[in-house]
């Protein structure tokens, strides 16, 4: 390949990385192009190296073999000063967790401007207006949600105009209006020469994308397309009535919740009334930012309400963390334990077997029989999610509060994810999932809308 091409050049790439279990092989000798001015969805199973080949190409991790060459400079080669340097002129890249790509103690356009005070002649400052975010400028990035970090990471990217983005799964926790803001900006910045690469299970990205890449295993996996998961799924869940459910788990009365700001207050909750069965799955639902993660707070007790009550059909009046599980967006995983610890965590703490029949079938259930002995970090964040989501069912709770559980997986892991709620709710379980996944239509009893902190017809 010419050092004079214009574009991402990757050759016989290959990866491994050592960690306290083994050697895990994220890449072999994957070979790939990217070109200024095309979208480039670099599509696959959860773990199939997928944001491997995107922190190779950025120069955040370096290659055991192989060349990555963008536009005629080779940063698989460079070290220090240098390869900083190429990041900041070459390369913008969001990171796969939201909160990852900012200064948490400044305001997002405090960090849009440190970002462009090193790129001074070529700066984009309209990114966060185009991106729907002009209001939340002042904000820090924790009074965000993770749609609207999402959304304000592609801001800073843009920033400083690169030639490239590199963009690991940046629409897994917006909701379809803000999903379409962003790829609207892509498509935008794609007309005007900006090569994108971005790492997704979303079909809305793929229906955008000039090229599909697929990765499974570490290595280009070739032959017919990936099948696109189909929305229409969707209509195969039915919205059965409370009436068809048992009897009240949970409930918000007139709950109202705001948080202050720089500038202003932010009413996240305001007057809700909401009532949880057991025997049914709640899919909660709206844009990102309209309160979903702070009501899935108060529930669980993590957040006291400014006015309102919150109570269960609990023995204790107030519930127990048997009582009660959840699944943050954070995860909340214990990097010292293994994946196999991490889950039978909460058994211990109940000094329940931690080996019985059920959690052997859980594991089975959500295909994480292969990664049991592997640290949280040693996984995909889309594996990550799984083990979480088995940490909380681990002990049949009464109540699964779950926020966002399957923003980072592919088809296949999103439906094992959502037959297991599923089965917990078979079982006289109560679950609720804030999501912006339609999938869940087809597992759940009914959808609870919400919009700017209210809950909506």
């Amino acid at each position: 390949m010419p050092t004079d091409f214009r574009g991402v050049s990757c050759s016989g790439i290959s990866k491994t990385y050592a960690t306290a279990t083994g050697v895990i092989q994220a890449l072999s000798s994957v070979d790939a192009e990217f070109r200024r001015g095309r979208v480039t969805a670099v599509m696959g199973p959860s773990g199939s190296g997928k944001s491997s080949l995107l922190r190779v190409v950025a120069g955040y991790d370096r290659p055991d073999s192989g060349k990555v060459i963008v536009d005629g400079v080779e940063v698989s080669r460079l070290t220090g000063r240098r390869l900083r340097h190429a990041r900041r002129d070459l390369i913008g890249y969001v990171f796969q967790r939201p909160e990852e790509n900012f200064i948490p103690y400044l305001s997002i356009e405090d960090n849009l401007d440190v970002v462009a005070r090193a790129a001074p002649h070529r700066t984009d400052k309209g990114a966060l207006e185009r991106l729907g975010l002009g209001e939340r400028a002042t904000h820090l990035p924790g009074q965000l949600s993770g749609g609207e970090q999402q959304r304000a990471a592609l801001a800073q990217a843009l920033t400083t105009s690169p030639p490239f983005v590199v963009a690991d799964e940046p629409t897994a926790e917006l909701d379809a209006e803000s999903g379409h803001v962003l790829l609207a900006a892509i498509a935008e910045a794609a007309r005007a020469g900006v090569g994108f690469i971005i790492a997704t299970h979303d079909p809305d990205v793929a229906a955008i994308a000039d090229d599909i890449i697929q990765i499974d295993s570490g290595a280009i996996a070739y032959g017919d397309p990936l099948p696109v998961p189909d929305h229409s799924i969707a209509a195969g869940g039915g919205e059965r009535g409370e009436q068809e459910e048992g009897r009240i788990t949970l409930r918000t009365e007139s709950v109202s919740k705001s948080y202050k700001t720089m500038s202003r207050s932010v009413h996240a909750l305001d007057e809700v009334s909401v009532h949880f069965h057991s025997g049914e799955l709640v899919a909660l639902m709206g844009r990102s930012g309209s309160g979903k993660t702070t009501l899935l707070n108060v529930l669980a007790g993590w957040e006291t309400p400014d006015s309102g009550s919150v109570s269960g059909d609990f023995a204790t009046g107030s519930p127990l963390w048997q009582d009660v599980s959840v699944v943050p967006q954070t995860l909340g995983l214990i990097e010292e334990l293994s994946i196999r610890d991490n889950v039978v965590f909460p058994l211990r703490l109940a000094s329940e077997r931690a080996e019985a029949p059920a959690v052997e079938a859980l594991f089975e259930q959500l295909g994480l029989h292969e990664l049991l002995d592997r640290f949280p970090r040693e996984v995909s964040l889309g594996e990550q999610q799984r083990c979480a989501v088995a940490r909380a069912l681990v002990v049949s709770p009464r109540v699964v509060l779950a926020d966002e559980p399957t923003a980072h997986q592919d088809a296949a892991s999103a439906r094992r994810v959502y037959q297991a709620l599923r089965d917990r709710v078979e079982a006289g379980g109560c679950v609720v999932v804030a999501t912006h996944d339609v999938r869940l239509l087809a597992f759940a009893s009914r959808a609870v809308h919400m919009e700017d902190g209210r809950l909506s017809p």
